[in-house]
């Protein structure tokens, strides 16, 4: 009722860590919530004070139902502080499901190779991670086994797998 009575103002507030409400809700996982706030013109690739948008946050934590809705209007080459995009922070957070759809959307392929702060490729956070499937996937479509993983010196992906 609030949103309703508010509409796109409130749908734009911030927290003291620059969250929106769309924040809140793609971090809990409220797809209902998420929708609505969509539906009242809230710009969904605001970011918060780390550089975090509400796709990332659903990402993170794997928040599968929100992603999915987020995904049809964020922007995947979005990166945060640290230079993760949300296909980074899923695969960093043995988040499988996410990277997959994340994948499935995915256009600009140039972001399967895209490295963060620390050099470290979505194939890097993924075989660290342990997630075969996705591995698999992502060397699927071009990964490349050849990049130095800043982290973890002489490490390539292959290696954890």
């Amino acid at each position: 009722m609030l949103l309703e009575a508010m509409g796109s103002d409130i749908a734009g507030c911030k927290d003291a860590k620059d969250r929106t409400p769309l924040h809140a809700a793609a971090f809990s996982g409220h797809v209902d919530c998420v929708q609505l706030i969509l539906s009242h013109d809230a710009p969904v690739d605001t970011v918060d004070q780390s550089g975090r948008s509400a796709l990332m946050m659903a990402a993170e934590k794997g928040r599968v139902g929100a992603l999915e809705v987020l995904l049809s209007s964020a922007t995947l080459s979005q990166t945060d502080r640290d230079g993760n995009t949300a296909l980074h922070l899923a695969c960093s957070n043995a988040k499988e499901d996410c990277v997959m759809m994340i994948l499935e959307k995915l256009s600009d392929t140039a972001l399967i190779n895209a490295t963060n702060a620390a050099l470290q490729t979505p194939l890097h956070l993924a075989a660290r991670s342990g997630l075969k499937k996705a591995v698999q996937e992502l060397l699927s479509r071009g990964a490349n086994v050849q990049t130095v993983d800043e982290n973890a010196p002489g490490l390539r992906p292959q290696a954890p797998c």
